[in-house]
């Protein structure tokens, strides 16, 4: 409370009392973003944003991986079954799964410049895109208020698919792609000058192979491997969007939140 005191010196009772509730509440918004990076710039453009702790590697469209050569494999920087405009950066992270099996989860982090009407076209092409590979296990377009460290709230679009997605898991040392059931959600933001795109993807269970056939033998039992918090990150995440172009302050800098 001292730093409030310093900062309101000279205010009455009234002023005193409000200026400490305004800072006592941001100081509980910013506890909900514990489990978050400090601000990642979003190359070429004067926004930022912060991701979970959980992501410890992160790829350009044109980077090096280590299990697939010179450049990153199409199909991991970019979701299968879509391309997102103006990727700035993938992150991955895996999970293991039955017997040290390593199945992967990603965000991807986009943004293009726009203007009026770009955001609702754009919406309507990614919605018929997914559809193509998910059918029915589409939603709908929702808006999404995310609140803000400031305590203000930015109004994101947010779409998910569910269904069996390719996921490059890692097997005895070798990749391989196999097709899991899992969860895939975009969100979009439109500041008027830009066009952020933030996309989450996590397989929700894997099945081992079954053993080799004797009889009738029941098929094994799927195994959840889903690690990252879908019902939480996304909108934490989004609520970190920053820079002049977001009307939004910027987050404090630091180290990431533990």
């Amino acid at each position: 409370m001292a730093a409030i005191s310093l900062a309101i010196s000279g205010c009455g009772t009234a002023d005193y009392n409000r200026l400490s509730n305004e800072r006592l509440g941001e100081l509980r918004a910013a506890a909900k973003f514990q489990g978050l990076f400090a601000p990642t710039p979003l190359d070429d453009t004067p926004l930022s944003i912060r991701i979970p702790v959980e992501f410890t590697k992160s790829y350009k469209p044109d980077s090096a991986y280590p299990d697939d050569g010179d450049k990153i494999d199409p199909k991991r920087v970019q979701p299968p079954f879509m391309v997102i405009p103006g990727l700035k950066v993938t992150y991955e992270e895996a999970a293991s799964g039955p017997n040290g099996i390593l199945v992967p989860f990603y965000c991807y982090v986009a943004a293009i410049p726009s203007k009026p009407g770009d955001a609702d076209k754009l919406q309507a092409d990614i919605l018929a895109q997914l559809k193509e590979t998910f059918k029915d296990g589409v939603g709908a377009w929702e808006a999404k208020d995310c609140l803000m460290i400031s305590g203000t709230v930015l109004q994101w679009h947010m779409l998910r698919a569910v269904g069996d997605q390719p996921f490059l898991v890692k097997e005895n040392g070798k990749k391989t792609a196999q097709n899991l059931p899992g969860i895939f959600e975009i969100w979009i933001y439109d500041s008027q000058q830009y066009i952020v795109l933030v996309g989450w993807r996590t397989p929700t269970a894997f099945t081992p192979q079954p053993p080799p056939a004797q009889g009738e033998a029941a098929p094994p039992p799927a195994v959840s491997v889903t690690k990252l918090d879908m019902a939480q990150m996304p909108v934490l995440t989004a609520g970190t969007l920053a820079g002049n172009a977001a009307a939004a302050p910027e987050p404090a800098p630091g180290q990431p939140a533990q």
